[in-house]
């Protein structure tokens, strides 16, 4: 899974959140969708 190789290479983080967007993959979606999330807070769980 996409996010598993994402945490792998992110290495320690304070906090990590994960959004599951139905119908958006690495082709499709992914720049709309961006384009509304990145500029929302993280919803932070901490990684300890």
């Amino acid at each position: 899974i996409l996010y598993q190789h994402y945490r792998r290479t992110l290495g320690p983080a304070d906090c990590v959140e994960v959004v599951r967007l139905p119908g958006v993959d690495h082709a499709d979606g992914w720049i709309e969708a961006w384009a509304q999330w990145r500029h929302k807070p993280l919803d932070c769980t901490p990684q300890w």
